[in-house]
């Protein structure tokens, strides 16, 4: 990563324009040492579009090159999740680098990390700060030390010349479209992540001629950020008792945790917004039940590894991930089904983050996400059947819209199911042209 960061900041000094020659060579390097031949360039776009006078970022796209494809193939573009996952660090990860060799005997790959995160410059990673050590003893502390967080981060940027009104779907699909330019390609095919679907649903939206086929993994669409918290329980299962026994006690006596990083009071919240990560995550969804289990033996000091893990993600957060997620908002309907859902769960705080006093300290406030827009474009849904994040009911709905979708189902798949073997199969297939 360090390499990759120098290549960032030597291109970020240089005085882009957007007629200059903008690729580098670059190699990829994955997490178990193996080298992929690439390009890198930092696309100079305009942060607010809707301002001729907005100053130029940097977005950062790494190109793969086809092997064995056509000449003039459309290239692949991976959409990543997040928002605020950087693809450049996602491809290190060896089946992802598996993932986009396979692809590469399709067509040029193209990994964009999404404006304001990875190599794309500026990066909104907040500066260092304090957290109070009782963030994690009820959902009012949690909240409130998140808005601080984010009050002060926003503070930051701001003095800083950003104009967070620029981390937007909206300009994310635009800064796609600029990446399939300055590759030189009339259409592309996508490859959605997560977030980075509801990306996909704003470039078909707009550019839907420049758009072959679309892969959907894990699909988040417009107006589903906020969750129902209904679903989560359901994944509790047997043990979703002994959580609210669990989640009672320390709502009432919030136990004293110590770390490497201080002792922390840590209430319901804390083991809740554990769960909130492990839930979705196919590697950490087998080991609930022994955590719950040890819990509610009493034994509070196991927490300490999980609770320094959200200290420092709070303490190194960037701002991206809730700007955008604000800039997307949700529908007056959605808010109202999510909130009653969540008030009468025991995963409560599924939606904690997404408060209107944040957003509005942001952006102002929400936004109103726009209809998906139907489209005979080809595509491919992906949905692991224990996906909380994007369960195959949301999916079947948002599916109405692409009449020419098929639906592939993923047993005991979770959220991510693009490092499963049988799903990168489908998708080469589907992406190569195959039904």
């Amino acid at each position: 990563m360090p390499r990759l960061l120098a290549v960032a900041l030597l291109l970020f000094a240089a005085p882009l324009t957007f007629g200059e020659e903008l690729w580098t060579p670059f190699v990829l390097r994955s997490f178990d040492g193996r080298e992929a031949s690439a390009q890198i360039a930092l696309l100079p776009v305009r942060e607010t579009r809707s301002s001729q006078d907005s100053r130029l970022i940097r977005v950062a796209v790494i190109r793969l090159p086809a092997r064995e494809a056509p000449h003039g193939a459309p290239p692949i573009v991976f959409l990543s999740g997040g928002p605020g996952i950087p693809a450049s660090a996602l491809a290190r990860v060896p089946v992802y680098f598996d993932l986009f060799a396979k692809l590469q005997a399709i067509g040029d790959v193209l990994l964009i990390d999404q404006r304001g995160s990875g190599l794309s410059l500026p990066n909104l990673t907040c500066p260092v700060a304090e957290i109070p050590k009782n963030f994690l003893s009820s959902d009012e502390a949690f909240l409130a030390a998140l808005s601080a967080r984010v009050g002060a981060c926003t503070r930051f940027w701001s003095a800083a010349g950003v104009d967070l009104r620029g981390y937007s779907t909206t300009e994310i699909a635009a800064d796609v479209d600029a990446a399939r330019r300055a590759a030189g390609a009339k259409t592309m095919k996508l490859l959605a992540f997560s977030y980075g679907s509801e990306v996909a649903i704003e470039i078909a939206r707009r550019w839907p001629k420049q758009v072959d086929r679309i892969v959907f993994a894990s699909t988040r669409a417009p107006d589903t950020m906020l969750k129902m918290a209904g679903v989560w329980d359901q994944q509790l299962g047997t043990l979703a008792a002994s959580v609210k026994r669990v989640v009672a006690e320390l709502d009432a006596t919030p136990a004293n945790v110590e770390t490497a990083a201080g002792t922390f009071a840590v209430g319901g919240i804390g083991v809740l917004t554990v769960l909130r990560a492990d839930l979705p995550d196919g590697r950490a969804l087998p080991k609930v039940p022994e955590f719950v289990r040890v819990l509610e033996g009493g034994n509070y000091a196991s927490l300490a590894p999980r609770v320094q893990q959200i200290h420092a993600s709070l303490t190194s957060m960037n701002l991206l991930t809730l700007a955008v997620d604000c800039s997307s908002g949700w529908s007056a309907e959605r808010r109202r089904d999510a909130d009653a859902e969540s008030r009468a769960a025991i995963m409560r705080n599924v939606n904690l983050q997404w408060d209107s006093t944040i957003c509005n300290a942001i952006t102002g406030r929400p936004g109103v996400p726009p209809p998906i827009r139907r489209t005979n474009i080809p595509a491919l849904f992906i949905t692991g059947t224990l996906d909380v994040n994007a369960p195959a009911a949301q999916t079947e709905r948002i599916r109405k819209a692409f009449p020419r979708s098929d639906h592939f189902i993923v047993e005991n798949g979770a959220h991510e199911t693009l490092p499963i073997g049988t799903v990168q199969e489908r998708v080469v297939m589907f992406l190569r042209g195959d039904r």
